[in-house]
């Protein structure tokens, strides 16, 4: 547990060494979504993950601004700080793609490189609709909203078989894993402020301007991803001049579902940008 901007953050710490990932997951997610990021078959180095707020084990506040898009990018720098790390590889997947990418293009020197897997990045057609978000605002949505999520729960799994490409579903430990932090204190009235803030502060979500163009960058999809379609996907790698790798049968969680597959795709990634070693190459 780590105290950053007044909340307590869940965070996890898998492998060791250099290169250092901070890892931020999607929506509806947690630290358990990199569990095959550690031991000898993932990536070399260290993997730091935390749950975002409103998520996981995180502590859920009671101040709406912590939920806020634009919040997101100084908690990613507070941890960061708190783990003493000046820069590292952000591997983000779907929601948490655009705290990646604007930590990326506003802070500059604290990302070596970015890994963005199904991204859920694209322009907003309208703006918020201030009839709406004057509803949600109200005392009575303040008190429903939470009440009503929790009627929602059902749907919540029907969103994580949709997310999977088997037909057959995701393991129990992994819907185990995802129904764990239904279980934690304001886990409803932190889901309420995150939705709440999607539709009336949704400002990380549009595309945003290229980083630094000497950026190392990878785009990776699974091919049968229903959530974000991976022509989007390999869209947004055109227009990043991202380097972009599809995992077949997979869904929209690759890192999941195949992990084996997508782990052979960063290793790649990370050796052909030199910030991992070859095989057989010496570690100085």
């Amino acid at each position: 547990w780590i105290e950053v901007n007044g909340i307590r953050f869940h965070t996890s710490r898998r492998g060791s060494g250099q290169p250092v990932f901070v890892a931020l997951h999607g929506f509806g997610a947690g630290t358990f979504s990199w569990r095959e990021m550690g031991g000898e078959d993932g990536p070399p180095g260290t993997v730091l993950a935390y749950d975002r707020p409103g998520f996981g084990l995180t502590e859920r506040p009671t101040d709406p601004e912590a939920y806020r898009p634009r919040s997101a990018p100084g908690h990613l720098l507070g941890l960061m700080d708190a783990w003493d790390l000046d820069a590292a590889v952000l591997i983000a997947h779907s929601a948490g793609a655009p705290t990646a990418l604007a930590t990326a293009r506003q802070h500059p020197g604290r990302v070596s490189a970015l890994i963005l897997v199904a991204p859920a990045v694209g322009g907003e057609p309208r703006g918020p609709s201030p009839t709406l978000c004057a509803l949600l605002d109200t005392p009575w949505m303040d008190r429903m909203g939470p009440l009503l999520l929790r009627a929602t729960v059902p749907l919540l799994q029907r969103g994580l078989d949709r997310a999977w490409a088997d037909p057959a579903g995701p393991p129990p430990a992994v819907v185990a894993d995802y129904r764990r932090p239904l279980r934690a204190e304001g886990w409803d009235r932190g889901l309420w402020e995150v939705l709440r803030s999607r539709i009336c502060h949704p400002g990380l979500h549009a595309i945003p301007e290229s980083p630094d163009p000497s950026l190392p960058i990878l785009v990776i999809t699974g091919e049968l991803d229903t959530i974000v379609d991976p022509a989007d996907s390999r869209r947004l790698a055109r227009d990043l001049d991202a380097q972009f790798a599809a995992i077949p049968d997979a869904g929209h969680l690759p890192h999941e579902e195949r992990p084996g597959a997508f782990l052979a795709v960063l290793r790649e990634f990370l050796q052909s940008e030199g910030i991992a070693p070859a095989p057989g190459e010496l570690v100085p």
